[in-house]
């Protein structure tokens, strides 16, 4: 592939997975075309990090709301605060409260789909329920929007990445806070149940698919 211009030998890792799965597309031609402008993409100069550090905090409400504000406040860039701010109390709203207790993140494990391509999986906290382990993923961007086989592809390469050791048999959830083409985020907790399945095959295929965009040089 051509990078700002240049031929590069050593092109960039695949990008984090929820962004890597809306690359995928129906065709080659628009995989390339998605790939590519996420590598050659300005990222904004502010991030959702904070707020996906302080999800578990708000989800298990385990400080007030105030003082989670205060703290996103504190530590965000002047740009990155109401959007941080605005995550953070959307993941209070539909937390569990003092009915859980929160915990760290999952470490999850990398899968190479080839030798120069892998995936890392990414949670940002955990909760026991039942003796049951939820493994949460924080999707806080607002024009996040994948199609339902996205959700799906994403889902797959999750539950290839997470469950696994202690949390095979655990459940995964994703808080998803993007606005789903309204203009205003709908806050939404997808289970796995609620995504399409994607069987082995498939996701095979979908990420052959990837590779085989990485590969090509666009004219």
């Amino acid at each position: 592939m051509v990078y700002d211009g240049v031929m590069s030998s050593r092109p960039p890792p695949l990008p984090v997975v929820h962004d890597l799965v809306r690359a995928i597309r129906s065709t080659h031609e628009e995989t390339v075309a998605a790939l590519l402008a996420i590598f050659l993409g300005t990222p904004p100069p502010w991030s959702y990090g904070i707020s996906r550090t302080l999800s578990g905090n708000a989800y298990g409400h385990e400080a007030p709301l105030p003082a989670l504000l205060h703290t996103v406040a504190v530590k965000a860039r002047t740009r990155g605060r109401a959007p941080n701010s605005e995550v953070v109390a959307l993941i209070w709203d539909i937390g569990k409260g003092d009915r859980v207790q929160c915990h760290p993140p999952h470490q999850g494990r990398t899968v190479s789909f080839r030798h120069d391509l892998a995936v890392r999986g990414v949670s940002d906290f955990y909760y026991v329920e039942n003796r049951l382990p939820t493994v949460v993923f924080v999707q806080p961007r607002r024009g996040f929007n994948p199609n339902d086989w996205q959700l799906g592809v994403l889902g797959a390469l999750l539950r290839r990445t997470l469950l696994h050791g202690d949390f095979a048999d655990a459940t995964i959830e994703i808080l998803d806070f993007s606005t789903q083409s309204t203009g205003r985020r709908v806050p939404r907790q997808l289970s796995l149940r609620d995504l399409p399945v994607i069987s082995n095959a498939e996701l095979a295929t979908a990420m052959q698919r990837v590779a085989d965009a990485y590969d090509t040089n666009p004219r």
